[in-house]
């Protein structure tokens, strides 16, 4: 992607960044374990605060 495209969605995201990666998996892992069991269904929005609608 190119740098100025990248920028321009970095400006929109409130945190100012892009997740790591860790971030990312630390949801997943959530999901996984069985505390989560529970859950069906779920949209977990991990967007640094950015709303797309």
């Amino acid at each position: 992607m190119l740098k100025e495209a990248l920028d321009k969605i970095i400006e929109r995201v409130p945190m100012r960044r892009l997740a790591e990666v860790h971030e990312i998996a630390r949801a997943a892992l959530f999901l996984a374990v069985e505390v989560a069991g529970f859950m069906t269904g779920i949209v977990l929005p991990i967007n640094g605060g950015l709303r797309l609608y």
